[in-house]
């Protein structure tokens, strides 16, 4: 049996190396559906796209790329029945007046209608997209009122609903818009919650990943148990103190692999954290000082993999011995720290699972 090794970042020195990488996982910027769910065409990027519409439209087998006409384009064309994602992104939209909108593409599973300049919905908007998975209205001046039929389409997977207006969700708003297929939500720079009541999407059956990053959250709130996430976005924020995981001694996010905390004006750890299946954890550019004895311990974090603590706001002060002695452990980043750890015996006080 081969130990495991840690890998510790320090700007660009690699203090030991691991023989294998933890893998690590994002979101990307902008709109991107699962890969999972795009077209093999989209996909491959290998299908040459013909001009399917007026030189404002290109054509592959199953995407319709309709986007960057700016006001030129207003409807959407007949297409070939194969065509499964439109893009309409950057066309200066201002209005979906009614269903009929969509009756030349009603096989859509994706549709991106992005970056346009959107303000009306007509209540039926999305109703013949009855097998729509994936939908994109980021950068869209829609408030909730105006936006509710996005959020009553039954088959939809994955919405990014990134850069709007919404300002604040009622507290019962998902458990009248329960989007019961619901997967990957995106509502970051969208609505305003200093304090953040995390059951408000409770109702979401199969919510997997969430994304609330750059809403201005101070407090995060939960009471209910998260059984399907597996990751959470809060970064770009300005959350104090690390969100309460536990309830009578049992996780709140008993299946969360990924938690990014960038970004915000934590501290300190709680000092009780269940997080059983936590693998990857981001802390950059908060204010820890201290980093305390067992502070990434096995107990708290027995599945946890990757830390990243890089580029704090405030100097760290102190990193106390076996503050990160987890066995599992295996990428560790404190680069951009302006850290000293002469003398080298101090490594090994700090990281005692290091191997020699």
């Amino acid at each position: 049996m081969v130990a495991s090794r840690l890998t510790i970042i320090l700007g660009l020195v690699i203090i030991a190396s691991s023989s294998s990488r933890a893998s690590q996982s994002a979101p990307a910027g902008g709109s991107s559906a699962d890969l999972q769910q795009l077209p093999q065409d989209h996909q491959s990027g290998r299908t040459p796209a013909v001009d399917c519409y007026e030189g404002m439209c290109w054509c592959t087998s199953e995407t319709a790329d309709c986007s960057g006409n700016f006001g030129n384009l207003t409807f959407i064309p007949k297409f070939s029945e194969n065509i499964t994602f439109l893009k309409f992104s950057h066309n200066k939209l201002q209005e979906i007046p009614d269903e009929d909108f969509f009756s030349n593409v009603t096989g859509l599973l994706l549709l991106d209608l992005g970056f346009n300049d959107l303000r009306n919905l007509s209540h039926n908007s999305f109703r013949k997209l009855d097998k729509l998975r994936y939908l994109c209205m980021n950068a869209n001046p829609l408030d909730l009122a105006d936006a509710l039929p996005v959020f009553e389409i039954p088959s939809l997977q994955e919405l990014e609903f990134k850069f709007g207006r919404v300002g604040k969700f009622p507290d019962d708003f998902f458990a009248s818009h329960p989007l019961p297929e619901l997967q990957t939500l995106d509502l970051t720079d969208t609505f305003r919650e200093e304090t953040l009541d995390m059951d408000l999407f409770s109702p979401l059956p199969r919510l997997q990943r969430l994304t609330l990053s750059s809403n201005h959250i101070r407090l995060v709130r939960c009471g209910r148990n998260f059984t399907s996430l597996t990751y959470l976005d809060l970064s770009m924020n300005y959350i104090d103190l690390f969100p309460r995981t536990c309830k009578n001694q049992t996780s709140l996010y008993p299946n969360l692999e990924e938690l990014n905390l960038n970004y915000n004006r934590i501290e300190n750890l709680d000092n009780n954290v269940c997080l059983p299946s936590l693998r990857i954890l981001k802390l950059n550019s908060n204010v820890v000082r201290h980093f305390v004895s067992d502070m990434f311990s096995i107990n708290s974090f027995p599945c946890l993999e990757v830390v990243s603590v890089q580029k704090m706001k405030r100097s760290i002060r102190t990193i106390e011995d076996s503050a990160f002695a987890n066995p599992v452990l295996r990428s560790l980043s404190l680069a951009n720290n302006e850290l000293s750890f002469a003398p080298s015996p101090s490594v090994k006080i700090c990281f005692p699972v290091v191997p020699p």
